[in-house]
């Protein structure tokens, strides 16, 4: 009992270790998604994506008590946060409206919900990022080290190399991924309670 086998003569331990499902998202109300910061609640959704080589990277989307949705994502080693906005708006040329009524999925008119989303977007403001471009440059400008790029490309090119490489590896559009990240935004703030 317990896993430990003799096997031709070498000893062998087995490890079970249970993953989630590849490249479906998964809610979790986790306590230590709230010991990450002040303002980070239990709650989240989890995407373990697998690229076409079989590797993973695990996205989660973390609700702030604030309104807010940050993406989490580990890249050698270290996790870096960026709002889930942020990540919108560089997928695809958006605008606010199109996020809200996206996130909301029809029930703006519910004051709790219309209020997280409006925050959301609230918060994103202070970057003063209005544009694609902008965006894409601002997440280039901020990754170009950490993905170690070369100085030949330009700011925005490295953002277009980080949406590639670290957000929703499973998806090859940008469009699927801009559509499965507000599904799982619009599942986390509109299933909150007040």
């Amino acid at each position: 009992m317990g896993g430990y086998f003799i096997v031709n003569g070498n000893e062998k331990l087995i490890r079970l270790l249970n993953v989630p499902k590849r490249n479906h998202p998964l809610a979790l109300i986790r306590s230590s998604f709230a010991n990450r910061g002040s303002t980070y609640t239990q709650y989240g959704i989890q995407i373990r994506c697998a690229r076409p080589d079989q590797t993973t990277l695990t996205n989660v989307l973390h609700y702030l008590t604030d309104g807010n949705v940050m993406l989490r994502f580990s890249w050698r080693k270290t996790e870096y946060l960026v709002p889930v906005v942020m990540v919108l708006n560089a997928l695809i040329e958006t605008n606010d409206k199109a996020i809200f009524d996206g996130i909301t999925a029809g029930r703006g008119e519910e004051a709790f919900l219309a209020e997280r989303v409006e925050g959301l977007l609230r918060t994103y403001k202070n970057y003063h990022l209005y544009t694609r471009h902008d965006t894409l440059s601002y997440l280039g400008e901020k990754f170009r080290v950490v993905l170690d790029e070369s100085e030949d490309l330009t700011d925005e090119e490295v953002g277009r190399i980080f949406l590639h490489r670290i957000v929703l590896v499973h998806l090859k559009s940008n469009a699927d991924k801009f559509r499965l990240l507000m599904y799982s935004a619009c599942s986390l703030v509109s299933n909150l309670d007040s």
